[in-house]
């Protein structure tokens, strides 16, 4: 190849004009925006999805200044008994869980029905009266309720299509996506979580 053609090469005008190489640059850049809102809506996402599927149980509520709680709805004529801090790490003595500092949790470390998912731990009882609700979603105001039962009385708790026959030392533990509905059955208190 002699110089001539090798400056004649150089000398070629740019494959794109100006403007194409313009349209080029702006093409790159909104394909990274989009990327780059892709990728944080994605990660937004994971960390929404985490935070709604973790069950947090002993007093906090899900979520940065709005909350989501666990919530007891006492639709009956007796006084509900609940909790909202109860223990993960300390049992407690006393091993039937009926007396104000001890909850006799049935589902505290997995399912109910499981024997191994008992757990008798220290909590505080405060006492929801008839026709009144705590917890639940708020703006605020952070109020979780963990766990219920009713104290003084047996009670019926309904899951899976059956119902169990439940008494005051047995209590029930919600997280912070779950709502105790309870009403009456029988002369009895009849609830659900859902």
């Amino acid at each position: 190849m002699s110089s001539l053609s090798l400056v004649s090469l150089i000398k070629q005008p740019p494959l794109f004009s100006s403007a194409a190489q313009s349209n080029t640059l702006e093409i790159s850049w909104t394909l990274l925006i989009i990327t780059m809102k892709f990728t944080s809506i994605l990660s937004i996402s994971f960390i929404l999805v985490g935070w709604l599927f973790t069950p947090v149980l002993g007093g906090n509520c899900s979520g940065i200044g709005c909350y989501v709680c666990g919530k007891a709805i006492n639709h009956t004529r007796w006084t509900m008994t609940i909790t909202t801090n109860p223990s993960d790490a300390k049992k407690c003595p006393n091993t039937d869980g009926s007396h104000p500092n001890c909850c006799n949790v049935l589902n505290w470390k997995g399912p109910f029905g499981n024997p191994n998912s008992v757990f008798n731990t220290i909590c505080k009882w405060q006492s929801l009266a008839a026709g009144k609700s705590a917890g639940g979603n708020t703006c605020g105001t952070r109020f979780d309720v963990d766990a219920f039962t009713f104290a003084d009385r047996a009670w019926i708790y309904h899951t899976g299509g059956r119902d169990y026959s439940m008494y005051g030392a047995d209590w029930l533990k919600i997280n912070d996506l779950q709502t105790a509905t309870c009403t009456e059955k029988n002369g009895k208190p009849y609830c659900t979580i859902s």
